[in-house]
């Protein structure tokens, strides 16, 4: 399977998931609600304080500042609760919908049931979490290897008087920990697939075989990843261009704003699943044929064995004697 058909099927794949794709970008942007709305209401109160500025500067008073710091520290040790806890269940709510859009993409439901969608997310919980610890510590042995640039080149040139070799390594070093993450998230995704697709628990073993498949099948893995790399960068330079161009405070444009980022973040959610469903077709054109040993039964034939035996016949007792 090429690249491309693989890039192919796997949007075909999102398209025919719309119910559950809704789903995941409703439960996305309830979390997000969560950080949007207090946030909005602390800073109704300073925002009302900077109406008064220019009286506030005609006689100005230092009590004031201090009167402005306290509420503004309380407000940032409560964003940063809800902060903490909105990533925390987006990375539960992400690990849940793995095994349910994961199993509905690997046996092709032909419409969406939720009560099957959740019993099969369920299901798959717990090994896809324990896959996620995994995955940060990999995501943490990608970023230090892709600083070795940088760090060498501090070491070098730091106490020096040339610039350009240390900004020249902080550019390779990003570039490589794109790289290397992208390399890691494609390695975790099959282990997923893995997991639900042979309904396995151990995490570790899965982390471990999907690293050897992905090395052998580079081409093919990373090609996808680079596909969707690439897509990602066009969509988002557009809505970054878009966003600026309706900079303003009418309430037409803060609408559009708002449509705009939610069909952004709906889009980056059908990515997702795109991914998954080219790594499904992927994964089983390309994954070891595992030899299974039929049982032996009292009058069974292999299925190979009997497709030769009538190919070639044997002859008759009575054929070739002259009776």
């Amino acid at each position: 399977m090429t690249v491309f058909h693989a890039f192919g099927r796997g949007w075909m794949a999102a398209g025919r998931t719309k119910l559950a794709l809704v789903l995941m970008w409703f439960t996305y942007a309830l979390i997000a609600k969560l950080v949007a709305l207090p946030a909005l209401l602390w800073l109704l109160a300073p925002l009302s304080h900077s109406r008064m500025a220019d009286r506030l500067l005609s006689n100005f008073d230092l009590g004031w500042l201090a009167e402005l710091g306290e509420p503004a520290s309380a407000a940032v040790a409560a964003l940063s609760a809800v902060g903490v806890l909105a990533a925390v269940l987006t990375w539960l709510v992400a690990v849940l919908f793995a095994g349910g859009v994961l199993t509905m993409l690997n046996q092709r439901w032909e419409r969406f049931s939720l009560s099957l969608f959740l019993a099969a997310a369920g299901q798959h919980f717990l090994p896809i979490l324990r896959l996620s610890f995994f995955g940060v510590l990999c995501y943490g042995i990608a970023w230090l290897i892709a600083h070795v640039p940088s760090i060498v080149a501090g070491k070098l040139y730091g106490k020096g008087m040339l610039g350009a070799p240390i900004g020249i390594a902080a550019i390779v070093s990003s570039v490589l920990a794109v790289l290397l993450w992208g390399w890691v998230a494609t390695v975790l995704d099959y282990a997923k697939i893995r997991l639900v697709n042979e309904n396995a628990r151990g995490a570790f073993n899965a982390l471990l075989r999907s690293f050897a498949f992905v090395v052998r099948h580079t081409s093919q893995t990373m090609g996808v990843w680079l596909m969707n790399a690439l897509l990602f960068a066009l969509v988002g330079l557009g809505y970054l261009l878009a966003s600026k161009a309706l900079a303003g405070g009418a309430v037409v444009t803060i609408v559009l704003l708002v449509i705009l980022q939610q069909a952004f973040v709906l889009f980056r959610t059908a990515q997702r699943i795109a991914g998954w469903g080219a790594a499904i077709e992927i994964y089983a054109t390309l994954k070891p044929r595992d030899l299974e040993l039929a049982p032996l039964i009292v009058g069974a034939v292999p299925a190979g064995l009997n497709a030769e035996a009538e190919a070639f016949p044997e002859p008759a007792e009575w054929e070739g004697f002259a009776i």
